[in-house]
């Protein structure tokens, strides 16, 4: 009998694409995947065999899908954003990928509104963000909000963008690449991602390390922050009833309380209780006090919340929270869930063959493809050779981009890959128009590693002018020092080093782009020249 095998994924998945390591260093150097979730962010890169989540600039593990503006005009994302939300609320961008693709007239772009303390119109029929930035109102789409917390995770891993899948796909296939091998026979599997703003349901089975995803389904607008909701309009009720003040109009009060949830709910998942306390939120003398417990936070969110079952497997931040394993384990029959995967991290690596072995040439074969993401313009296609399902298996030849896809929901785009070799064995490919042949690929990549390597001479450049920089401004604020120990030296000593300093300076200013060779020459007879004042200075040891 075939069993089922669940993985929750539940608040942020980070995706990578396994590929081994000697295919990494040879065409693509280390993978980054990036997850643009809808309240929170994060990169990863695969790197030893294993996906590594990468720190901010915070030290942080993921980045708040946070935009904001200054009045005076400086725009801040991630953390620094999230900051200012309970100050800034009106000008700070959150949720918005709860709104892209959809028509201002939606009814769940209206509820959405509603909670939205920062501005939202209509334009053509679409909702689109206004924001005061230094007394000058701009409009931006919730494409182009993204778009900038796409460049935050962009810089954070030196993106250079290789391919898009679905998360709750990546991670089903990341479990199968990791136990496969203890596996016999077909194993049906059904992702649960609860993020903090979607939802996702996947049904697939794999296979051998085949992989075959049977159905996909979900709700764009179920999450964490729905949760959240519950509570903050609860809290609202509390305050109108003892206090007879109605904040609902106080942004700044409502963002404050949003902000102490948010903490309250993780307490929530290791506690039965927590305290939630805000300072002057009803009046400048008067504070918010009130407790909120597991049960009332279960019970104010009960309506968001078989077969033969072999493991319930737990990933994501929002496992933590014991109602969804109660609820998983009830359901399940008892079955109790266990968490074996790390929450944040998951990789994929499937690929589709078009064109069999063995088949007989000359031959064209053509597979229909679509979309993986709601206004997808972009398609990368990425050519292998090799029989195996799982990408790392195969050899790489090469890629390009299917651009000027017209933009509509995910699935809706019908792209047609063909294949046509000839008799000669070259390589001929369409997609929706014709691509290049393999040479023209093949070429392709080389200029491409041509390029590689022009950036790593820049590098080392950069470098190079750093590591004379650094050691001149250090000798500088050195001689500045009077606790250093260039004081030992006399007078003339100093006003020597002072002045090659000082010229040092001028020249790195008038010469920003000379050599790597040019910048180590400068440096190379600093360092004995200071040696000898210091061995020749009065006071020397």
């Amino acid at each position: 009998m075939n069993t089922i095998m669940i993985i929750c994924v539940l608040l942020t998945i980070s995706v990578s694409f396994c590929i081994n390591e000697a295919e990494s260093r040879k065409d693509l150097g280390p993978v980054i995947g990036i997850d643009l979730g809808t309240t929170y962010s994060c990169v990863g890169v695969f790197k030893n065999c294993h996906v590594e989540i990468i720190e901010n600039d915070q030290g942080n593990r993921i980045t708040p899908s946070c935009v904001a503006f200054t009045r005076d005009g400086v725009r801040l994302i991630g953390d620094a954003a999230k900051n200012i939300l309970t100050s800034n609320p009106e000008s700070t961008i959150f949720h918005i990928k709860r709104i892209i693709g959809r028509t201002f007239n939606d009814s769940s772009v209206q509820e959405d509104i509603k909670t939205f303390p920062f501005s939202v119109i209509k334009e053509n029929n679409k909702p689109v963000v206004k924001v005061d930035i230094g007394y000058v109102i701009k409009l931006f789409t919730p494409e182009e909000i993204s778009v900038m917390i796409l460049g935050k995770m962009r810089d954070i891993a030196g993106l250079n963008v290789i391919r898009i899948i679905n998360e709750p796909t990546a991670a089903a296939i990341a479990y199968g690449l990791n136990k496969t091998k203890k596996w016999e026979g077909v194993r049906n599997i059904l992702v649960f991602d609860l993020g903090g703003g979607t939802f996702d349901v996947s049904l697939l089975t794999i296979d051998n390390g085949v992989v075959e995803v049977l159905a996909t389904n979900g709700d764009t607008h179920l999450g964490g922050g729905d949760f959240d909701e519950r509570v903050i309009k609860h809290f609202i009720k509390i305050i109108k009833t003892k206090k007879g003040i109605d904040i609902r109009k106080n942004i700044h009060a409502v963002e404050k309380i949003r902000r102490e949830v948010e903490k309250a709910k993780r307490i929530l998942s290791s506690e039965q209780q927590t305290r939630v306390e805000i300072e002057s939120l009803i009046s400048s003398n008067e504070d918010f006090n009130e407790i909120l417990t597991r049960a009332k936070f279960e019970e104010l969110s009960i309506d968001l919340f078989a077969f033969d079952i072999e493991t319930i497997i737990l990933v994501g931040g929002s496992t933590r929270i014991p109602k969804i394993r109660q609820i998983l384990k009830e359901f399940f029959n008892g079955k109790e869930p266990s968490r074996g995967i790390n929450p944040d991290e998951a990789v994929g690596g499937v690929m589709e063959k078009i064109v069999p072995r063995n088949s007989r040439i000359p031959v064209t074969e053509s597979k229909p493809f679509t979309t993986t993401n709601d206004d997808q313009t972009v398609v990368n296609v990425r050519i292998f050779e090799g029989e195996q399902s799982i990408t790392k298996d195969n050899h790489f030849l090469g890629e390009f981009d299917l651009t000027d896809i017209p933009s509509a929901p995910r699935g809706s785009a019908q792209i047609d890959v063909t294949f046509d070799i000839d008799v000669s064995g070259i390589v001929l490919g369409y997609c929706r128009r014709k691509i290049y042949r393999y040479e023209q690929i093949d070429r392709m990549v080389r200029i491409a590693e041509i390029f590689s390597e022009e950036d790593k001479v820049v590098a080392r450049q950069i470098n190079a002018k750093h590591e004379l920089e650094s050691y001149t401004y250090s000798i500088r604020t050195q001689l500045r020092d009077t606790n250093s120990l260039f004081n030992e030296l006399s007078s003339k000593q100093k006003t020597t080093i002072t002045g090659a300093v000082e010229n040092q300076i001028k020249w790195l200013d008038s010469n920003p782009t000379v050599k790597i060779e040019e910048f180590i020459k400068r440096k190379k007879p600093c360092t004995p020249f200071i040696s000898f004042s210091f061995a020749s200075a009065p006071n020397s040891n």
